[in-house]
Formats: C-alpha cells, sequence, structure tokens
C-alpha cells in the first residue's frame, strides 16, 4: 500500500514525516483523512486567471478550452476549501500562492508551525532538495522547480489572456477572489 511506502521512505531517509504534493489530492480529501486521519494539509490557492493561462499552456491540457478549464477550477477550489475545512479542522491550511511569492519567509515560518517543524532557512533553498525529487521524465515540465523562485509568477495573465478568458475566469471563479 501507498502508506508502506510512505513508512520505507521513512525509515529509509531517517525523517519523522513526508508529504505529498500531487494537487490531484485536493479531489481525495475525505479519502486521504481516512487512510492519514493524522496529516496536515496545505492548501495553495492561485489565481484563477493565472491557473488558466498555464493549463491552456501546458502540455497534458492545452487542447481544452478555457470555459472548461475555469470550471474544472472552480469546482476544485470550492470541494477543496470546504472537504479541506470540513474534514481536516485545524489540520488544514490554506493560503495564496501570490502571498507565497511576495513573502516566502514569512509565509514558510507560517506553514512550518502549522505541520509541527522548526522553519529553516535551507527551506528557501528548495532547488537542492528538487534536484534528486523530480524524476528524468517530469523534468521538461517541472524545469521551475530547480530554479530559484519565481517572484514575478504572477499576474502573467494580463498579457497571456484574452478579455473574454479573464472576464470568463473573473465570473466563474469569482469565490476564489475573496
Amino acid at each position: 500500500t501507498y502508506a508502506r511506502l510512505l513508512r520505507l521512505h521513512r525509515k529509509r531517509e531517517g525523517v519523522s514525516f513526508v508529504g505529498e504534493k500531487d494537487p490531484r489530492l485536493i479531489d481525495y480529501l475525505p479519502q486521504v483523512k481516512h487512510a492519514f486521519p493524522r496529516s496536515r494539509i496545505l492548501h495553495i490557492v492561485r489565481d484563477p486567471r493565472d491557473v488558466l493561462l498555464s493549463r491552456m499552456s501546458a502540455d497534458w491540457s492545452a487542447g481544452r478550452s478555457g470555459w472548461l478549464h475555469a470550471l474544472i477550477y472552480r469546482a476544485q477550489i470550492r470541494r477543496g476549501c470546504m472537504q479541506g475545512r470540513s474534514s481536516f479542522w485545524s489540520q488544514y491550511m490554506e493560503f495564496r500562492y501570490e502571498d507565497l511569492l511576495a513573502g516566502p519567509e514569512r509565509e514558510l515560518r507560517k506553514v512550518a508551525q502549522h505541520v509541527g517543524v522548526s522553519y529553516s532557512n535551507a527551506m528557501l533553498a528548495f532547488q537542492d532538495s528538487a534536484e534528486e525529487l523530480v524524476h528524468e521524465s517530469e523534468r521538461s515540465w517541472k524545469e521551475e522547480t530547480t530554479g530559484p523562485l519565481l517572484r514575478d509568477n504572477t499576474g502573467k495573465w494580463r498579457d497571456g489572456l484574452s478579455a473574454w478568458q479573464v472576464t470568463l475566469t473573473e465570473r466563474v471563479c469569482n469565490k476564489a477572489f475573496e
């Protein structure tokens, strides 16, 4: 089972806990709670307009229409927030991607406190461990993982989306802007 693999990994690495960052887990929070009742959830919420631009540019999803991406994001963000809060209560932490980029140390201190570890400046040097963690087959679409923090990785929608796409996303995903 997956839990067994995680235990083996923890033992091999000599660490007290491990994390999983697959964004698709947002669709399975009740199952995560059932399988890992003591887990801590970190839900990063990003500007839906930048999410739309990113999804429309990615190889795996470029063929889908903008309205479909907006609807999927709205459903995921709503479900993730509702199920995260109701299933995990104080074990659930929601924060904005844009806040992480604007103040990485401040946000990482909050994250560290939430998961019960001491903050370390090494947390800002994620590129070092990313080299080991990102498999060769994923490097083409996760190349930013091994580079510096992209503090300007927000607002790209201003140059990349049409006025219609911006309006659509703002209307469909209005709750994400609150």
